[in-house]
């Protein structure tokens, strides 16, 4: 039971991070991120142009990959330690729970290169079709749909834009 709470923990700070991590990149004080996270906007995918073919359009430190992983890893130890210490937890759960934080804080920085793919070979699911119209207006309205993996933090604080309240990029 309390491997299955902390995994399920996991998941979700790792995607409230990925909110946070995203919405911080929108915000000028973030410096190099903003910087870069705005020339994945406005240069690379901006609002008519949401796809590439073959291969993902890298803006440095926009990308999920560079940015997100080392908050993954810090949160990831921040949970070992708290679960280890606060629950008694044997070291095992608690690296489990690490595990899962890597493994989602990497599969977010993958799908939300994926969805700028037009021929990414996720796109053959459903899922990830509709996770990729859920993100297009986030392309063109950008203080909406932060979320990349699940969007009920967008619910919560109100910036959720379902995708046929704004026109979508290319397909």
């Amino acid at each position: 039971m309390i491997a299955a709470v902390g995994f399920l923990l996991a998941v979700a700070l790792v995607s409230l991070s990925g909110y946070g991590i995203h919405w911080m990149m929108h915000q000028p004080w973030s410096g190099p991120f903003y910087h870069s996270h705005m020339e994945h906007h406005q240069v690379h995918y901006p609002a008519g142009d949401l796809y590439s073919a073959g291969e993902y359009r890298s803006s440095g430190l926009a990308t999920g990959w560079l940015t997100f992983t080392p908050f993954v890893v810090l949160i990831g130890l921040g949970i070992l330690a708290i679960l280890s210490l606060a629950l008694h937890l044997d070291l095992s759960v608690s690296a489990t729970v690490v595990g899962v934080v890597a493994i989602v804080g990497w599969a977010h920085g993958y799908v939300h290169d994926a969805f700028h793919v037009s021929d990414h070979w996720l796109g053959r699911f459903a899922w990830f079709r509709n996770l990729r119209l859920i993100h297009e207006p986030h392309h063109i309205d950008m203080s909406k749909n932060l979320g990349i993996l699940w969007f009920g933090w967008d619910r919560l604080f109100r910036t959720f834009k379902r995708p046929d309240e704004h026109e979508t990029g290319d397909s």
